[in-house]
């Protein structure tokens, strides 16, 4: 063990700590100079630790207020039609929204395909990072027909597209095609969702419909695998 660097040694005894519930998810580590005089060792040498449970996406460092721990997986069962607002409160969890950009555009042909649009159609699209208990978990791209605009305030408010949709416009989601795919985050995705450039992440595109099968949205999503994951239940056949 002596050949072990003082802040690996340190960066497992917290990392131990944080998995066996003494310091819990959201909870904050004990401040620097605590650390310090616990372990007996110096500030670089704390930082140093610190940066590791960073790198391990265990912990946040919030300036002004500390250390803040996240050591949590969020989960969604593939087959069922629920947003993601409801899936992290489901999970005794508080979901965020943050709209970043609002526009009407002239979209890509594949996705005017998907609405049954021509060529050189606009359409509404809107941008977003999603929230559970204020550690941003992914991205999020939906382009919607350009009659459903949205107010971004209401919308973050709201938290929920779904929710914003059927209060505003009375359209219910009633099935979605989705296709999840494992992919590398690219530098300004990395940056926006708090991973390191090239890390693993999940890819996933959804159509959602009525029940009268008019397309309402078509969006894509990057999501930290490191915090979210989708779940499959599989019945046996008679």
């Amino acid at each position: 063990m002596s050949g072990i660097p003082k802040y690996l040694l340190i960066a497992n005894d917290l990392k131990a700590k944080i998995e066996n519930g003494i310091y819990s998810s959201g909870s904050f580590l004990p401040p620097e100079t605590e650390l310090q005089n616990f372990y007996e060792v110096s500030r670089p040498t704390i930082r140093q630790a610190i940066a590791r449970l960073k790198d391990l996406n265990m912990i946040r460092v919030l300036h002004g207020k500390g250390t803040q721990v996240h050591n949590r997986h969020y989960e969604q069962y593939v087959g069922e039609v629920r947003s993601f607002t409801d899936s992290i409160k489901l999970q005794d969890a508080v979901p965020g929204t943050k709209v970043l950009s609002t526009a009407n555009v002239r979209a890509e042909q594949f996705i005017l395909d998907e609405f049954h649009l021509p060529p050189g159609s606009e359409l509404y699209r809107i941008e977003r990072l999603r929230y559970a208990n204020e550690f941003v978990v992914s991205y999020h791209t939906s382009y919607l027909r350009p009659e459903h605009r949205i107010d971004a305030e209401k919308l973050e408010q709201t938290l929920s597209l779904y929710d914003y949709l059927q209060s505003q416009y009375h359209l219910r989601i009633s099935f979605s095609d989705e296709s999840i795919m494992a992919t590398s985050a690219g530098k300004e995705i990395a940056s926006m969702i708090g991973v390191k450039e090239n890390a693993s992440i999940l890819y996933v595109v959804r159509t959602a419909f009525s029940a009268d099968n008019e397309m309402i949205e078509y969006s894509f999503s990057y999501i930290r695998s490191d915090l979210f994951k989708y779940r499959i239940r599989v019945y046996q056949s008679e």
